[in-house]
């Protein structure tokens, strides 16, 4: 049998690597290409081997005028897959499904990011093909309270499954519209520890980005829309170089969503000991070369608890709840002055409770599984064979 992956950014990659990595001895492996940009990617250079991998162009202008249409409208599903059908039938369009990629390589299932339906290339042929689709995470939702702006998800009851990692994130989906049935949790193969011992085959060591030895904090941000204080944030950072006591790699978010202003460029780049890492490197990379990691609104941190590496999270800038404020206190910041009283004593790493943050490991990332492999391995196994959970 045979999976057909969509990947369209960088952080598709990240998330659908390690289960592409989980399924290579069980499965054909497809990737459909959605950016150019992506591929020579590293992350790809570890499932070349087993997987063929194609670049692929978006569905032409009437598919996406009209999936559009249909997702954002009130017309109920059916009526649309039935509009669907009609049209397949029609020589014109069944001669171009004829030679479609998802027939030719006999794909049993597709695998989307967790996107909104009329983003998805092929979706209504994969519906009338009863090819099976499923969305998983593109990303790890830290919030455990609902946002606010997010609209509802009803349309997404589309896809046969919509995975998440834990617990809250599945209360969360259901509150937004998404059928209970549809969603399952399997934990966070990105942050797994296996994972990131792959990750660190391709991924080199960094060579030093600073002229002196002064120790490396690492800032990782999220989106400035998820209630991220930006004006408290810079002000954050402006501190914490003016100190001059510490070399400053300050990572913006993969998808363009943090982005610094012309005023905060200008500022930051007048200064020696800061470094903008803006995708430039792999957050394993940055992790692995930095002393320190503090960060807001950002996932990234999780890799922090499954390397052992010392953070902070800035909880004070953050107006939503995360899984961070579940975390250890001597790891949860509530000020500026605070966060700077700790990096001055950064170096007694004794008061972390390691037992503390083993078990956040287990049910955060794991989502208290003892083998992701095979829990993903048998998931597909069930839901392309029909059997029952």
């Amino acid at each position: 049998m045979s999976l057909c992956f969509f990947v369209k950014d960088h952080q598709d990659l990240d998330h659908l690597t390690p289960i592409i990595n989980y399924l290579k001895n069980s499965y054909k492996i497809l990737i459909l290409l959605e950016n150019k940009n992506l591929i020579d990617d590293k992350r790809l250079k570890l499932i070349e081997k087993y997987s063929k991998i194609h670049l692929i162009k978006n569905e032409n202008l009437f598919f996406k005028y009209f999936k559009t249409k249909i997702f954002n409208s009130n017309i109920p599903f059916k009526i649309a897959f039935i509009i669907a059908i009609i049209l397949s039938k029609i020589k014109i369009f069944r001669f171009l499904f004829s030679n479609h990629i998802l027939i030719k390589k006999k794909i049993s299932a597709v695998v989307y990011d967790h996107r909104p339906p009329h983003e998805c290339n092929f979706i209504f042929l994969c519906k009338i093909l009863k090819i099976k689709i499923f969305s998983f995470p593109h990303g790890y939702n830290i919030f455990t309270d609902k946002i606010d702006f997010v609209e509802n998800q009803k349309n997404r009851n589309i896809f046969d499954n919509y995975m998440v990692q834990v617990e809250f994130q599945k209360k969360n989906l259901i509150s937004l519209g998404i059928s209970d049935e549809k969603i399952k949790i399997l934990g966070s193969p990105r942050f797994e520890k296996n994972w990131l011992v792959d990750l660190e085959k391709i991924y080199q060591g960094l060579s030093n980005f600073f002229n002196d030895k002064k120790p490396v904090i690492s800032i990782f941000l999220g989106h400035w829309k998820y209630g991220i204080n930006r004006v408290e944030t810079i002000k954050m950072i402006n501190t914490i170089i003016s100190l001059n006591k510490y070399n400053l790699i300050l990572n913006l978010h993969t998808r363009g969503t943090s982005k610094l202003n012309l005023d905060e460029i200008n500022y930051i780049q007048n200064k020696e000991n800061i470094f903008i890492n803006d995708n430039n490197y792999h957050s394993s990379q940055i992790i692995n070369f930095s002393d320190i990691v503090i960060g807001v609104g950002t996932s990234v941190l999780l890799e922090c608890i499954t390397r052992g590496k010392f953070f902070y999270y800035l909880g004070y800038l953050q107006s939503y709840q995360t899984v961070f404020n579940k975390m250890n206190n001597h790891q949860l910041v509530e000020s500026t002055d605070e966060l700077i009283k700790k990096l001055d004593n950064m170096r007694n790493k004794s008061i972390i409770d390691l037992n503390h943050e083993s078990a956040f490991y287990n049910k955060y990332i794991m989502s208290n599984f003892l083998d992701l492999k095979k829990q993903h391995i048998n998931f597909f196994k069930k839901k392309i064979n029909n059997l029952d959970e």
